[in-house]
C-alpha cells in the first residue's frame, strides 16, 4: 500500500525528474565520499614519516570533503526544487478536481478538512521527496559499504560491531502499527482544523450567544486529542535515540579495547583503528536516520493517500458537448426525481413547463424543493429519475460552462469575496467596462450607495463583504448577476434583507431589463408575486397549483 502510494507521487514528479536523478546522483557522490575518506585517514595515519605522499593524501582528503561539501548543497537544492514543484503539481491537481466535484462531496465534508488536505498533507509529501527517500537510499549504500569496507580492514572486529547494531533492526516490526498511529493523527488533525475553521467563521454567534466557554472546552479536548495522537505516532521510535547513542559508545569502546589488543599482538596498525573509529560513526548515522526516515516515508504516505482520496473522488456532474449559445430560455422538467440521500425524496416525479420569456414566482413552504428546483437547472445536482431540458436539449448534454454562463444566479445567502465592490460586481463577467459595472449597479439599486464610499467602486468589502449590511450584500450579488445579462436568472428569496422601496425599484429593473428572458423568482413575498406571468407552488415534491396571471 505505502510502495503504491509512494509510486503514485512520483507520478507527478515527470517534469522534474532530471533534477531528482542529478540530485540522487550528487548524494551518491557524497555517500561514495564518505565511504572512502576513512580509508584515506587509515594511510595518512600508518604513512607516520611525512613525506610528499602523506602530503598528496592530505590534498586529496581536504579537496575530498570540499567537493563533498559543494555536491551536498546541489543536491539539497535541486532535491527541494523538485519536491516543492512537485506538490505544487499536486495541489493543482486536487484544487482544480475539487471545482468539479458535485455538492454532495462538499456537503458531506468540512472546509477546514479539505484545507487541511490540501495544505499539510501536501506538505508530508513534500518531506517525502526531497529528504525521506534519497536519505533511505543513500544511508542504504553507506551502510552497505562502510560494512564491506571494516570487513576488509578485520573481519573479526568488523562482525562484533555490527553484532551491536542487530536490535534495531527490529524497527521493521513495528511498520503496520506506526503507519494506522499517523493516519489516525491525521485524521484528528484534520478534525481540529475544521472545528477551527468552523468556529472562526462562526466567531459573531459564538459571542452573541455567549458559547465562548464551551467552545474553549471542545478546542481543548480536541488539542489534547491531537497531542495523543501525535505522541502515539512517534512514541515507538521514542527509545531509538539513546539506544542509537548506547550502541555507538558500544562500538567504539569495542574497538578502542579490541583495537588496542589487536595492536599489541601485531594484527592491527594505528590507523586501522581510526579508520574503524570514523566508519563507526559513519555506520551508526544512517541507521539512526533510517529510523527516522521511515517515520518520515509513514506520515507522508499516510498524507499522500488522504490527498488522493480526494483526487480518486468521483465528478457526478460530468460535462456535456453541445454548446449553450443563443438559447431562448425554454425550461422543462420531465418526470424528475430527486433525493440527497436515499431516505427521503425533494421530487417525486416532477414535471413541469416554463416558456421561454416567462416570469415566474415559485413558491411554497420551506423545505418544500425552491431552492432545489433552481440548484438542478444549474446542475449543482443531478436529479435520480427524469430529465431537465432547456430549448428541448437535456441539460447533460450541454457543456457546464455554456450552460452556467447562460443562467445567472442569486441566493438569498450571499457569498462576496474579499476584494472591491468592481472586482465581485465584475466576477461574472471579467472582460467588462466599467460603464457596464456602473449599470448593472444602477439596476440594482446600489450605484448611489457605492459612489458615497470615499473610494468608490475601488472600496475593499472585506471577507464574504463584511463591512457590507445584509441588504447591501444582496444588491451586490443582485448587480453582478445583472451584469452577466443572461438569458435565465434565478432570484432565491434574493431582496429578502432590503427594504420595500429598494425592493421596488429591483423589481422595476428586472422587469424593465430582463422582459424578454426567462425569470424565476422564489419568493415569500406577495409584492414579487404579483409582478410574475404564472405563480408555481410546490408542495411534498409535486406542483399543487399552476396559476398564470
Amino acid at each position: 500500500m505505502i510502495l503504491k502510494t509512494i509510486l503514485r507521487v512520483f507520478t507527478f514528479a515527470k517534469p522534474y525528474r532530471l533534477h531528482l536523478i542529478v540530485s540522487m546522483i550528487t548524494l551518491l557522490i557524497v555517500t561514495g565520499i564518505n565511504i572512502f575518506a576513512p580509508m584515506l585517514a587509515r594511510d595518512l595515519i600508518d604513512n607516520n614519516i611525512w613525506t610528499n605522499r602523506s602530503l598528496t593524501i592530505a590534498i586529496i582528503l581536504v579537496l575530498l570533503y570540499l567537493m563533498r561539501g559543494i555536491m551536498r548543497a546541489v543536491s539539497n537544492t535541486l532535491s527541494h526544487y523538485s519536491s516543492m514543484y512537485v506538490c505544487a503539481l499536486i495541489q493543482k491537481e486536487v484544487y482544480a478536481h475539487m471545482q468539479m466535484l458535485s455538492r454532495n462531496f462538499y456537503s458531506e465534508r468540512q472546509s477546514g478538512e479539505l484545507l487541511t488536505r490540501v495544505t499539510n498533507d501536501v506538505d508530508q509529501v513534500e518531506e517525502l521527496i526531497s529528504h525521506a527517500l534519497p536519505d533511505t537510499v543513500s544511508n542504504i549504500i553507506l551502510v552497505v559499504g562502510v560494512t564491506a569496507a571494516m570487513f576488509f580492514i578485520n573481519a573479526p572486529l568488523a562482525l562484533v560491531t555490527v553484532a551491536t547494531i542487530l536490535p534495531v533492526l527490529s524497527v521493521g516490526l513495528f511498520q503496520k502499527k506506526v503507519n494506522k498511529a499517523f493516519t489516525h493523527m491525521f485524521e484528528q488533525t484534520q478534525e481540529q482544523n475544521a472545528m477551527m475553521s468552523e468556529n472562526l467563521q462562526g466567531i459573531r454567534e459564538i459571542q452573541l450567544f455567549g458559547r465562548q466557554q464551551h467552545e474553549n472546552e471542545r478546542a481543548e479536548k480536541k488539542f489534547f486529542a491531537v497531542a495523543k495522537a501525535s505522541f502515539e505516532a512517534i512514541r515507538w521510535y521514542s527509545f531509538f535515540s539513546p539506544g542509537i547513542e548506547f550502541f555507538t559508545a558500544l562500538g567504539q569502546v569495542i574497538v578502542i579495547a579490541a583495537g588496542g589488543y589487536m595492536i599489541a599482538t601485531g594484527n592491527l596498525t594505528s590507523g586501522d583503528v581510526v579508520a574503524f573509529l570514523l566508519y563507526i560513526g559513519l555506520f551508526y548515522a544512517p541507521v539512526s536516520a533510517l529510523s527516522n526516515t521511515l517515520e518520515t516515508i509513514q506520515k507522508a504516505a499516510a498524507g499522500a493517500s488522504r490527498v488522493f482520496e480526494v483526487l480518486d473522488w468521483p465528478i457526478t456532474i460530468q460535462d456535456g458537448e453541445v454548446s449553450m449559445t443563443d438559447r431562448g430560455g425554454e425550461i422543462t422538467f420531465d418526470d424528475v426525481s430527486f433525493s440527497y440521500d436515499s431516505n427521503e425524496l425533494i421530487f417525486d416525479r416532477l414535471s413541469l413547463h416554463i416558456k421561454s420569456g416567462q416570469t415566474v414566482a415559485l413558491i411554497g413552504a420551506t423545505g418544500a424543493g425552491k431552492t432545489t428546483f433552481l440548484n438542478l437547472i444549474v446542475r449543482l445536482f443531478d436529479p435520480q429519475q427524469g430529465k431537465i431540458s432547456i430549448d428541448g436539449i437535456n441539460i447533460k448534454d450541454y457543456t457546464l460552462e455554456s450552460l452556467r454562463n447562460n443562467i445567472s444566479i442569486v441566493s438569498q445567502d450571499v457569498f462576496l469575496f474579499s476584494g472591491s465592490i468592481y472586482d465581485n460586481i465584475a466576477y461574472s463577467k471579467p472582460k467588462t467596462t466599467i460603464e457596464k459595472i456602473r449599470e448593472a449597479a444602477k439596476n440594482a439599486a446600489i450605484h448611489e450607495f457605492v459612489i458615497s464610499l470615499k473610494d468608490g467602486y475601488s472600496t475593499l468589502i472585506g471577507e464574504k463583504g463584511v463591512k457590507l449590511s445584509g441588504g447591501q450584500r444582496q444588491r451586490l450579488a443582485l448587480a453582478r448577476a445583472f451584469l452577466r445579462n443572461s438569458p435565465i436568472l434565478l432570484l432565491d428569496e434574493a431582496t429578502s434583507a432590503v427594504d420595500e422601496e429598494t425592493e421596488k425599484e429591483i423589481r422595476r429593473m428586472v422587469t424593465q431589463n430582463f422582459k424578454d428572458k426567462t425569470v424565476i423568482i422564489v419568493t415569500h413575498r406577495l409584492a414579487s408575486v404579483s409582478d410574475a406571468d404564472r405563480v408555481i407552488k410546490i408542495d411534498k415534491g409535486q406542483v399543487v397549483s399552476d396559476l398564470i396571471q
